[in-house]
Parts: C-alpha cells; structure tokens; sequence
C-alpha cells in the first residue's frame, strides 16, 4: 500500500509538473484583455456610451408608421316590430367586421435638438478616448505587475546571499575568537548583522509571494512561473530626445487631454441649445390609413336569412401642424441656461487644467526616464566598485588593518548597491513606458517588445 500511494505522489507531481509552464508578460497581457474586471467595466462603459446618439438621433428623424392596430368584431341581435297594424314581425342579426388603422408619418422639431445631437456626438467620441486610455492603463498596470513579480525576486536572491555572507563572516568571527585573534564583540557584531539578514530573507519570501498573487487579480488566474528579464535589456534615453517634442505629441495624443476637451465641447453645444429652450415646438402629422371592412350581414324576418351586400370603406386622414410654445415655466428655463452656461465653464477649467498637468507630466515624465536611464548605468558601475571595496576590507581585516565594523558596512553597501542597481532597471523600464502613456503613444506593441527581453531558459518559480 505505502508503495502504491509513494507511486501515485510521484505521478501527480510528475503531471504537474509537465504541465506547469512559465507565462510570458505577453501571455498575461492577453489573460488580463479577457478577465481584468476593471478593464471589463471600461469596456462595458464604453458600449453604453456609444448608445448616447441614439436618442438625440431620433429626435431628428420622422417617425413613420409607429402605431397600428388591426381587430375583428362580431355582432348578434334580436328585434321586433309591427307593419302597418299587421302581424309582429321578428328578426334576427349577424354581423362581422375587420379595422385596420396605421398611424402616418409624425415630426417633431425643435431647434435645440439639433445642439442636443452635437453634444451626443462629442459624448460618443469622449467615450472612445476614454477606452482608448482604459486601454493603455490596462498596459501598465500589467507591466507594472509583472516588474513587480522580477523586482521581488531580485530582491529576495540579493537578500539570501546577503545572508550566506553574514552567516560566513559570522562563522568566521568566531573561529578567530576562539584562537584569541578578535574580541567577543566582533562576534556580536557579526551576529547582530546576520540576524537582520535572516529578517530581511522573511520579508523578501512574503513580498515575493505577494507580488505573484497580485497577478490573479489582472486575469482571474493562479500563476506560479514567470520568465525575466534578460540582462544585457539595452538601457537608452528617451528619442526624441528634445522633450518639447515629446510635449508636443502629448498636445496631440494624450487621451486623458481628448476626454477633456471632448467635454468642453459637449458642454458648449448643450449650452447652446439650452439657450433655446423657450423656441417653439413644430409638429407635423401627415397621413394615416383607416380601413375597415364589414364582409356581411344576415338579416332573418322568419321567412329564411337574407344577405345583405358587404360594405367597405376606406378613409385618410388629412394632415395637422401645431406649434407649442413654453410661455412660463415657473423659471425653470432661466435656471436650466444658468447651470448650462456654469457647466460649460467648468469643464473649460477641467480642460485648461488636463492641459497644463499633461504638459508638466509630459517633461517630468522625460526628465524621469532620461534620468532612470543614466541611474542605471552609473549604479552598475557602483556595483562593480563596491565589489572591489568590499573585497579589499576583507583582505584589510584578514591582516588586520580593518576592523569587523568595516567589513560588514562593506558588505552591507555592497548588498544595497545590488538592490539598487536592479531596481533601477525596473525603475527605467516603467518611467519610459509611462512617458509614452503621456504622450499618447503607448501601444500593445510596447508588451511584445519587451516580452522578446525576456529570458524564457532561466524562469522562476512562486515560492
């Protein structure tokens, strides 16, 4: 028995592991597309808001034909009479009949419908700029996520080697008090920093784990193997590299500046037409069509049934045109301009102020990038220089021109240097993208781009 059950756990994680396979950024980008909730409620936002012409539309329109009705009746009855000081005569009555009627055509006008259907169009369109940047956020929460799950990582293997080397020099510490060479305080030095270690690897294992949970909530999905970043990701400034450039493309292209500006616009043409709210109303009812038809009706004085002919007639209606005018409203049309005429003004500031933010954060954003692009390159250098610091204050200690303090700030700036280093690449990675979210250029492309930087040979696992 024991045999059997060791065989079957050997074959389920034989199974799963087979099927267990690392997901590419561009994978997860996909998932998220179909379960993100918050990406399918912008996505349902936006259906509803290309419905907004439709009424406005119709207003414009004729309608024709909107109601008919067809119906059939049948009809019995008994009478009696007296001819001439004769004998009682009785009679007998059947009848049926059929109606058809069809309404015509009916128009409704007023002038401020036509501003109403301007204002829909510019809602359709700020509903499709607002897709537009639903979009690209979905893009950087997803790369936002998934740099999270590599910088985690990092984190944690820089965390863990920083603990094998205060483990070591622990160790170390008291070997050499053991033979007299350092004091009971190096020990204690030593153990103090491997503690903190011990610490920081229990911290890194959690960040670790929830980092790679955040990914279920993009796509409803456990993840448990991601692929990284490969590390010679080529690190460049920002091109163009004049940010007035990229500025000016943020004028042009920003989505957030298009909401803004499609409301200032729906603003003024529901201002305009509000204007108008005291012009008449003209309507118009042409046609109509009244059928009726009565196929016979059976008369019986008791000597048989006698038909009598089928009758039919048919009848149109002429045509009407009415005018209404709102006199009085009780001030319901001065406070309906009013608020009108202080919406238009606020989303001119809203607009004025999407302007100036998108054109500070469109520098801010290149200055941000160009700078995480120098960060990086010059914290590699720090690396390999604290490398070599570290290295040389162990041989120091070891001879004993150093003490322990000296060789554990060595290690511990090394450590950092590290850190800092990795996250610096992540760092530049989402600065640029968010540079081109600002200046409305960011594009599913940019995934697939740096999906071909990732190193599938070298995956990592959850924890």
């Amino acid at each position: 028995m024991k045999t059997s059950l060791s065989v079957l756990a050997s074959s389920v994680l034989l199974a799963l592991g087979s099927t267990a396979q690392a997901e590419s950024l561009a994978e997860i980008y996909e998932l998220a597309l179909q379960n993100d909730p918050t990406f399918q409620a912008a996505q349902a936002t936006y259906r509803i808001g290309q419905e907004a012409i439709v009424s406005p539309r119709k207003n414009l329109l004729p309608g024709i034909a909107e109601t008919a009705t067809a119906g059939y009746s049948l009809g019995a009855g008994k009478s009696r009479s007296r001819l001439d000081g004769g004998d009682l005569e009785k009679s007998r009555t059947a009848e049926g009949r059929k109606t058809f009627n069809v309404s015509g055509l009916s128009y409704r006008f007023n002038v401020r419908n036509w501003f109403d259907f301007q204002a829909a169009g510019h809602d359709v369109e700020r509903a499709e700029a607002q897709f537009a940047l639903d979009q690209q956020n979905l893009i950087t929460r997803v790369v936002q996520s998934y740099l999270d799950v590599l910088r985690a990582k990092e984190a944690l293997d820089i965390a863990r080697s920083n603990e094998r080397e205060s483990e070591r020099r622990l160790q170390n510490a008291k070997e050499r008090f053991a033979v007299g060479l350092v004091s009971i305080t190096d020990v204690h030095q030593a153990q103090a920093t491997y503690d903190n270690a011990v610490v920081a690897v229990l911290q890194a294992e959690g960040e670790y784990g929830i980092r790679f949970e955040a990914l279920e909530i993009l796509t409803g999905q456990r993840h448990y193997e991601v692929s990284p970043l490969k590390d010679d990701f080529p690190i460049e400034t920002p091109e163009p590299a004049d940010r007035e450039e990229w500025v000016d493309f943020a004028l042009e292209n920003n989505n957030n500046l298009k909401v803004a500006k499609l409301t200032k616009e729906s603003s003024v043409a529901s201002a305009e037409g509000t204007k108008l709210n005291y012009t008449p109303t003209v309507s118009v009812n042409v046609g109509g069509y009244n059928y009726t038809d009565t196929p016979g009706t059976t008369v019986d004085f008791g000597a048989g049934p006698q038909p009598i002919p089928a009758r039919e007639s048919a009848s149109y209606r002429d045509a009407n045109v009415s005018i209404s005018v709102p006199i009085f409203t009780w001030g319901l049309n001065a406070s309906q301009r009013r608020v009108a005429a202080q919406q238009q003004v606020q989303a001119q500031e809203n607009y004025v102020n999407a302007r100036r933010t998108i054109v500070q954060g469109t520098r801010s954003a290149f200055l941000t990038a160009k700078t995480n692009a120098a960060r990086v390159k010059a914290l590699q250098s720090a690396v390999t220089s604290a490398q070599s610091a570290y290295e040389a204050t162990q041989a120091g200690y070891e001879v004993g021109t150093q003490n322990i303090l000296d060789v554990l700030s060595e290690q511990n700036r090394l450590f950092q240097a590290q850190q800092n280093y990795t996250n610096a690449r992540y760092d530049y990675i989402n600065s640029l993208l968010g540079l081109k979210l600002e200046a409305g250029q960011l594009s599913p492309e940019d995934i697939y781009t740096l999906n071909d930087w990732l190193d599938e040979q070298a995956n990592i696992r959850k924890e």
